[in-house]
């Protein structure tokens, strides 16, 4: 009984991991391709501009908006630094674009 237990809520437990993975993910590619989008538009560039600047293939948007793909850590860092704005702004952790820097403490 206790071992069918056991197994039971390992399977459940496993699910629930698998189901808020894809729910991150979902969430993430959302919020993140809506950002991009929007970056584009107020800033006035092109998709093929910015994908040429950043040194990344042409199909690559498309990728990410088809969640073929997850751009990597490196790739975030160049959009955020591109644009001029903070990684939690971008990945759709806050609807703060600017950037803070921490500012040094005065003694």
């Amino acid at each position: 009984n206790t071992l069918l237990f056991r197994y039971f809520s390992y399977f459940y437990y496993i699910m629930l991991v698998k189901i808020l993975k894809i729910d991150f993910r979902v969430n993430f590619m959302t919020k993140f391709i809506e950002n991009i989008y929007y970056l584009l538009e107020y800033n006035g560039i092109s998709k093929t501009q910015f994908l040429m600047e950043l040194h990344l293939g042409k199909n690559t948007i498309s990728n990410w908006t088809n969640r073929d793909t997850i751009p990597n850590g490196k790739t975030l860092i160049k959009i955020a630094d591109y644009f001029n704005i903070s990684l939690d702004y971008l990945v759709g952790r806050t609807d703060d674009p600017i950037l803070h820097k921490k500012s040094e403490k005065q003694d």
